[in-house]
């Protein structure tokens, strides 16, 4: 899919999760086939814009079955700056070309393992805009661990973007607990989530924006903010100290986390950029304060400044109509073959 920002100029309020590691119970089902290409349509009323270097990320994990023991399959998708390198350019060719781009590092494993490299960080490009200048694209890895674990595996760089809060290093680790679930037996799968890379958001209004989860095994998920250094839950190494976020550790001020709905509130005050890191983590029950694993979503918000003192911005409500592909709806598309849906919002302005 090859999007020249139109979407985000003329339907201000759409977003649509090509970020998304989400059907996951479609995907555990698919695993192993590659005839089909799956996309997540992730609908929330907020604004979506691309801007600089790096843009955010995230990895996901499964047990792969069938396999030499404590073998893992790794999903990660990243967002770039396009014109940033020619490392990081994307068009049609490099697409139907499957050429691989981007950053000149590696994944690492940085607790429990005998050694510290395990796969390349660059990426098959699946999307592009020349007009808001990012590249946008994933890969997979597969790894057989020394053991069940548990495992900390991480890609550290610079730099964000300029914010308003932070900025500079990021950090996105992931932790992978091999050993089985008490519940049934069986090797955990991470969480994954189809929130978009970038948001845009209106100056001086307030807003709720939903973090879309989902777990294929079926289990709750929660979110939290990213920490830097502490212990980590699942790692029980008091010597190991998990920085989880680099220069970006709740850095969207006066926002409120919902932790059981995976929701940011947020009253948009000061024009500028901000980067969220947040920690994806998965549970037996709603009881339990154990996680099963830990995964990062790191993303970007750009507060937009409002000039001119109108807050009708603030008041107007969006609304998909039945028109509209389903909420977190998935489809699975053959490859090189051509995908349509149609999009269609009302607007209302309140007094």
């Amino acid at each position: 899919m090859h999007s020249r920002g139109a979407l985000c100029s003329h339907v201000r309020t759409i977003s649509i999760g090509l970020f998304s590691l989400g059907c996951a119970k479609y995907l555990q089902a698919m695993s192993g086939r590659r005839s089909a290409f799956l996309l997540l349509f992730s609908l929330a009323i907020v604004h979506v814009a691309i801007c600089s270097h790096f843009r955010g990320g995230i990895i996901t994990w499964r047990p792969v079955l069938n396999a030499e023991p404590n073998t893992v399959h790794f999903r990660f998708k990243h967002a770039w700056r396009r014109s940033y390198s020619s490392a990081m350019h994307c068009d049609y060719d490099t697409i139907r070309g499957r050429n691989l781009i981007g950053p000149d590092s590696e994944w690492q494993c940085v607790s429990g393992c005998d050694s510290s490299s395990i796969a390349s960080t660059k990426f098959y490009c699946t999307t592009f805009s020349e007009m808001e200048d990012w590249s946008l694209g994933e890969n997979t890895f597969t790894h057989t661990f020394q053991g069940p674990g548990p495992f900390v595996v991480s890609f550290k760089g610079n730099a964000w973007i300029g914010l308003v809060v932070g900025g500079g290093d990021w950090s996105m680790p992931t932790t992978v607990d091999l050993r089985a679930r008490t519940d049934n037996g069986q090797i955990n799968s991470s969480p994954t989530s189809g929130t978009s890379p970038i948001i845009r958001l209106q100056q001086h209004c307030d807003y709720t924006l939903p973090i879309h989860a989902d777990d294929p095994d079926g289990d709750e998920v929660r979110c939290r903010w990213a920490q830097s250094g502490g212990t980590d839950k699942i790692v029980s190494n008091p010597s190991f100290s998990n920085d989880e976020c680099g220069g970006v550790c709740q850095a969207l001020p006066e926002a409120r986390l919902e932790n059981t709905t995976c929701r940011i509130v947020f009253r948009a005050s000061t024009a500028g950029w901000y980067a969220v890191a947040l920690i994806l983590e998965d549970f037996l029950s709603s009881g339990s304060q154990q996680p099963l694993s830990e995964v990062p979503l790191q993303f970007l918000i750009e507060v937009r400044e409002q000039t001119d003192g109108d807050t009708a911005e603030c008041r107007t409500r969006l609304t998909f109509t039945d028109a509209t592909v389903d909420d977190r709806h998935c489809v699975a598309i053959p490859p090189e073959q051509m995908f349509s849906a149609s999009i269609v919002v009302n607007e209302e302005v309140s007094k």
